[in-house]
């Protein structure tokens, strides 16, 4: 398999992709995992080079928050990714086998967040479109990992449906994707999605047909993180409803990055800690919250340097945090 690989056991099966361990000729153990994508209409010989191709530049992102891509190519008209293998397990898994703090959670989805931005910082850009649980590894010193990285990409990039590669579960779903119109905000909004899910243990959209699902995905309706857990502030449900802003309009401005909607969860999961948002807004969120969510309380301001969080990529253009004001 892609030249060098001989597949191994299957480790897990998604309803596009499968994983599976692979060893490398003249490798004692497996060192590298498989993902094979089933269920597209089979590659003819165009689409398999478009695929190599489009692996090849995902090939040269390096990251300490993204396993290694190795190798991609078509097999039996599969789709095929090799990539290195981490010891961890996805987020869902750790959520359900113990409960996590929230600012431990927060400094996870960090370091996704920042694989998420070297990813829409690589040229071409390069959005990710299926994050969920499932696909953020972590291990047990809490060390993340983003899996899938550019997999979705490699795949429209060779001609295979947008369509195709769409979030397995509809509750994943974006405001972008439904509209057809996919772009960096397009992460940041699952990626809020996913902190959701996690804190609360239900998903931010969760309803009874797929027609009420899609209505409250377009209007960004989630319900109040800190209505669903007490001991997560009322300051989160701002950072969430500034999360789920998707055009330069209106008094909220959209999170520039997926590390400054991360950075500003971790800062205020701390409950005296108000989050950043442009004065003129202010009020605005007021208003947009007061019926569901009570103001902010003021407190401390909490700086970055007082957080250990591992990072690689450079400082992001996030605003200070401010006291809160009168």
């Amino acid at each position: 398999m892609c030249g060098v690989f001989t597949l191994g056991p299957l480790t897990r099966r998604g309803e596009l992709v499968s994983l599976y361990l692979a060893r490398a000729d003249g490798d004692a153990e497996a060192r590298h995992v498989a993902r094979v994508v089933h269920g597209l209409r089979p590659a003819d010989d165009d689409r398999a080079a478009a695929f190599r191709k489009a692996i090849d530049a995902l090939k040269e992102l390096r990251h300490r928050a993204i396993p290694a891509l190795v190798a991609g190519d078509v097999e039996g008209a599969e789709p095929v990714v090799i990539t290195e293998r981490v010891e961890a397990v996805t987020l869902r898994e750790r959520l359900a086998r113990e409960s996590v703090d929230p600012q431990d959670l927060a400094r996870v989805l960090v370091q996704v967040a920042d694989a998420l931005d070297a990813l829409h910082r690589h040229d071409p850009g390069v959005v990710h479109r299926r994050l969920s649980p499932d696909n953020i590894l972590v291990n047990d010193d809490g060390r993340a990992w983003l899996d899938e990285a550019g997999l979705a990409h490699a795949l429209v990039e060779a001609g295979w449906s947008p369509d195709s590669v769409a979030p397995a579960s509809p509750d994943y779903l974006t405001p972008d994707e439904l509209k057809h119109r996919i772009r960096v905000r397009t992460d940041i909004f699952a990626l809020a999605s996913v902190a959701f899910e996690s804190l609360t243990e239900i998903t931010p959209f969760g309803a009874d047909t797929d027609v009420a699902r899609t209505a409250m995905i377009l209007e960004r309706e989630r319900p109040s993180a800190s209505g669903l857990r007490g001991d997560v502030s009322r300051n989160v449900d701002a950072v969430f409803l500034r999360a789920a802003v998707i055009d330069e309009c209106g008094a909220l401005e959209p999170y520039a990055t997926a590390g400054a909607l991360a950075r500003e969860l971790l800062r205020v999961l701390d409950a005296g800690v108000r989050p950043t948002l442009p004065p003129a807004a202010r009020s605005s969120v007021a208003a947009m919250t007061s019926a569901s969510v009570p103001p902010a309380e003021p407190g401390p301001e909490l700086s970055r340097e007082s957080r250990d969080i591992p990072r690689e990529a450079e400082p992001l253009d996030d605003e200070p945090v401010s006291p809160a004001s009168g």
